[in-house]
């Protein structure tokens, strides 16, 4: 099953936006102490890949999408300050 609702970077799963850099998801798949973002068709998402919350000044952002149906999917990733 896909998601509902989105969890990112900016509001975490909540309803109020925070500042860049407050939240970050898992940086991989074994990352048990962060989540992983979750990405819902049609809605945007947000990622902060600044050095802030890196190890060895690299962030990676490991997004979501549940359980999907076979076919094919995209996704558009914009640099959008």
């Amino acid at each position: 099953m896909a998601f509902y609702s989105t969890l990112d970077e900016k509001c975490s799963g909540g309803y109020f936006a925070v500042s860049a850099g407050v939240y970050d998801v898992a940086d991989s798949l074994y990352d048990s102490t962060k989540s992983l973002g979750q990405l819902v068709e049609n809605q945007y998402a947000y990622g902060e890949l600044t050095a802030a919350n890196s190890l060895l000044l690299k962030d990676k952002d490991y997004y979501d999408f549940g359980t999907l149906s076979a076919g094919v999917y995209s996704v558009e990733v914009d640099d959008d300050t």
